[in-house]
């Protein structure tokens, strides 16, 4: 009887990527560069006084790319959302996890962290040889704490720059420096702190397999049209190593030499090979790699490409089928649907509350009397004037006639008195309209209902 335990979890391996440069290389540089950049920029960016990005949450606005939203907005904001989602969706069934391998934020940091790390302790050979000696070594112990104080300091600006995104950076810097920082401060910039320095410098491409749950669903929106980094079987097999100076390919081998390059560039250690694989982030180093050997060789490129299955077995690759239809008919009417809300908002936003204090008071001239608070926000950039009127409404009358003026974005607040004479009251409650309207612009008005409350009718037997 075999009594040897098995354990159920699998060791961790470090993966050490060589650098591989190319195309595809040269357009992840790009990605990153524009990415960071616009990221620690993008807070002290400001358009007409404006912030490019920031969610005030203390006083509910929330700026995005020129437009700015309340939360009574939360409609549209769901409309972006799955959009959002929707574009992503859209961008996998046509090219897989493009995402991940050039745009997704753990992508990004990982390759800046990882860029780090081959600038203070080399190429990968370096690396490994470096991992291998003792840490009471004086070389060993300065590259890996230089290595270790860099990532910190980047995870600390990391997380001081997104809080600027729900706090002006502004005020942030100016608390960080005077040491004036709050206790929500403290909280969220330690947190992200340590998150970006454990995601991008301990976890990197484990966050992939274990924590992300697009590499989990991402397969299913797959087909054989797909576009991934694909390893083109029928050429490339069967596997084996030759000379470069052989004029002639052997007869019995395909175009793939097995040197094994692919799998020495993949960020998250697999074989491109093997097929297609949940680890693989699109992210085209190996097509970089064996696009160099193939030259060496001789032979023709993208052995290992951008390509679908249905391309290398049928060679028929189909961009327009009905799955990317129905995406596009459904990214359309959400962007329609957007526009539209967007376009025909009103820009001001009021709630009306009936005075719970007093139901109604009866004065010496024999009216009744109901009180009303009106809080009212304007929601654009300019000064509004906005009138409050009665609507549809005969028998009761607005005792005090008003215009109320409101700063951009600011509240104000209103006391109104309604009255109605006794001898036309015919029920308790009466069914009451406010019309309130832009003094400027006519056609932006609301109609908000509430409710006149009278005395109750005493039993005339």
């Amino acid at each position: 009887m075999n009594n040897k335990e098995v354990s159920l979890y699998e060791e961790r391996k470090n993966i050490y990527a060589e650098r591989q440069y190319g195309v595809f290389y040269n357009i992840k540089l790009f990605c990153f560069i524009v990415l960071i950049s616009f990221f620690y920029m993008c807070p002290w960016i400001y358009i007409n006084l404006k912030p490019i990005i920031l969610f005030d949450l203390p006083n509910r606005i929330f700026y995005i790319f020129g437009l700015v939203f309340f939360p009574k907005d939360l409609l549209l904001l769901s409309y972006l959302l799955i959009i959002s989602i929707l574009l992503l969706f859209f961008i996998t069934i046509l090219y897989g996890r493009i995402w991940c391998g050039y745009l997704c934020p753990q992508t990004l940091w990982v390759d800046l962290f990882s860029r780090i790390e081959y600038f203070i302790e080399g190429n990968k050979r370096s690396r490994i040889n470096l991992d291998k000696q003792k840490i009471s070594n004086i070389n060993v112990l300065f590259k890996k704490i230089s290595k270790h104080v860099i990532w910190f300091l980047i995870s600390l600006f990391t997380a001081i720059t997104f809080v600027g995104y729900f706090i002006p950076i502004k005020l942030l810097i100016l608390d960080l420096i005077t040491l004036n920082f709050g206790s929500w401060e403290i909280m969220w910039v330690s947190l992200i702190t340590l998150m970006t320095y454990i995601n991008a410098g301990w976890l990197r491409e484990q966050v992939c397999f274990y924590m992300c749950p697009y590499a989990r669903f991402q397969s299913s929106m797959f087909d054989a049209d797909t576009i991934n980094v694909t390893y083109n079987y029928i050429r490339g097999e069967l596997r084996g190593k030759r000379s470069r100076l052989l004029k002639n390919k052997p007869k019995d081998l395909g175009d793939c030499i097995n040197c094994y390059k692919c799998k020495n560039v993949c960020p998250t250690g697999i074989d491109i090979r093997d097929g297609l694989q949940m680890e693989c982030i699109n992210c085209g180093a190996c097509v970089d790699a064996c696009n160099e050997i193939m030259q060496k060789m001789n032979y023709p490129k993208n052995l290992i490409s951008y390509s679908s299955s249905n391309s290398i077995v049928n060679n028929i690759s189909r961009v327009f089928r009905p799955k990317v239809f129905v995406y596009i008919f459904a990214l359309s009417f959400m962007i329609l649907l957007f526009s539209y809300f967007l376009y025909n908002r009103v820009l001001f936003d009021v709630n009306i509350i009936k005075d719970r204090n007093i139901l109604y008071r009866e004065l010496s001239n024999g009216v009744i009397e109901n009180i009303y608070m009106i809080k009212l926000r304007n929601m654009s950039d300019k000064k509004k004037i906005y009138s409050i009127n009665l609507y549809k409404t005969s028998d009761v009358l607005l005792k005090n006639l008003t215009n109320i003026t409101v700063e951009p974005y600011e509240f104000a607040n209103l006391c109104i008195h309604l009255e109605l004479k006794k001898e036309l009251v015919t029920n308790v409650i009466v069914p009451i309209y406010f019309k309130i309207t832009d003094f400027n612009d006519t056609n932006c008005f609301k109609i908000e209902k509430n409710i006149f409350i009278n005395p109750l009718k005493k039993d005339s037997r």
